[in-house]
């Protein structure tokens, strides 16, 4: 099965401005332990109602059906429009949560708008023998090239590394026996990827949903 990474559009006349989201507006103290974005939480299911902020789109931003933001504790998933929501929960989503949220602009709100956030991974859908894995410095300098055989031996071998060092798959090949319609991989270049099926990408495309890049899983962005 064909899959296809989701980026966010950086064409200012479909999105107007990137970041489209000017700032988040915390109505409580981002110390509390119901803060979405706590460090505790990341990766994991939130199995209760977090507190999320309310954001406000720049005056020149246009709204689109996925909004590029950049506030903190919203770095760990995407924020989608309620058509994204309505499709991808039709398709057997994997390893996410919703959250609703307030979108504003010039004080008025925004349509239906939801935090998809991720709480897990499916690296074990990564072709690892295939893929191309460095040893790097930092996050960023490369350091030596690795063969890893599967997704056992990349957890072994990255448990031997210590900060700054760590590893990193720089190119993707997925497993061709994967067959879920969506998924997060982490430890890839570019951060974490959301990852969605080539059936998918056509319902996105038919229903026109807006902001929304579908690259080529090796693909630069931008």
């Amino acid at each position: 099965m064909k899959y296809y990474r989701i980026w966010h559009s950086l064409n200012e006349k479909e999105i107007g401005k990137y970041c489209q989201i000017k700032e988040g507006v915390y109505k409580f103290n981002i110390n509390d332990d119901r803060f979405i974005g706590k460090v505790d939480y990341f990766l994991k299911p939130i199995p209760f109602s977090p507190l999320v902020p309310e954001l406000t789109l720049w005056p020149k931003a246009k709204v689109t059906d996925l909004i590029s933001v950049s506030t903190i504790g919203l770095h760990d998933g995407l924020i989608i429009s309620d058509k994204i929501k309505e499709i991808l929960e039709k398709n057997k989503v994997h390893n996410i949560q919703f959250f609703k949220l307030a979108i504003y602009q010039k004080y008025f709100q925004v349509g239906v708008y939801w935090y998809m956030r991720y709480c897990g991974t499916s690296n074990q859908l990564i072709d690892y023998s295939n893929s191309e894995i460095w040893e790097v410095e930092y996050s960023l300098n490369k350091v030596k090239e690795k063969y890893i055989v599967d997704y056992d031996d990349f957890v072994v071998k990255q448990k031997e590394l210590s900060y700054p060092r760590s590893l990193l798959i720089f190119s993707i090949v997925i497993d061709k026996k994967a067959d879920q319609s969506t998924f997060v991989l982490g430890n890839i270049d570019g951060g974490l990827g959301f990852f969605i099926s080539e059936e998918l990408k056509h319902k996105l495309e038919q229903a026109c949903c807006t902001g929304i890049i579908f690259a080529e899983p090796n693909e630069k962005y931008p």
